[in-house]
């Protein structure tokens, strides 16, 4: 069963340095052996600049910065980290419509998981993330299809 964590609680990631604190964390090379990551509208070179810049042009420094999902799969499901960076790939293009995003994967753990940072703000509008049921659902019914396309068929979703 694939899990969706949603590491977003109240008041986190409001911290101006909180997009380079979690980008330095799911980046680190120590995490992802094969360096597995994903650069989708930001610069690969600073994505938390990249994240900053849309913020401060739009005016929207304050508040939420980042949203934070970690999925992970268990070991009889999700043994290649090779097809699980193409798994992630597809949901880095379905969140980048909207929110630059940046993803690892990790395999330094009993279990491989991908880890997703998306800029809180559109960079198409600057409208915030509204994290609203609608948002959720759409975003659920998506990771749905796709992972059946991988071979998942049990998925549930945690909040931390």
């Amino acid at each position: 069963m694939a899990i969706l964590k949603i590491v977003n609680g109240k008041g986190q990631y409001k911290d101006p340095n909180s997009t380079k604190d979690v980008l330095d964390y799911i980046l680190d090379p120590r995490k992802s052996k094969l360096g597995l990551y994903g650069y989708f509208q930001v610069d690969p070179q600073d994505p938390a600049k990249s994240m900053r810049d849309v913020a401060t042009f739009f005016g929207k420094e304050k508040g939420v910065q980042i949203r934070h999902y970690v999925i992970t799969f268990p070991h009889y499901e999700a043994t290649e980290p090779i097809l699980v960076a193409q798994f992630a790939d597809y949901v880095a293009e379905y969140l980048s419509a909207d929110y630059q995003t940046v993803y690892a994967v990790h395999e330094d753990s009993t279990y491989v998981h991908i880890h997703f940072v998306c800029n809180a703000i559109n960079y198409r509008t600057g409208e915030r993330y509204p994290g609203n049921k609608k948002e959720l659902y759409s975003f659920e019914s998506f990771l749905r299809k796709l992972l059946r396309k991988f071979g998942v068929y049990y998925f549930r979703i945690f909040y931390h």
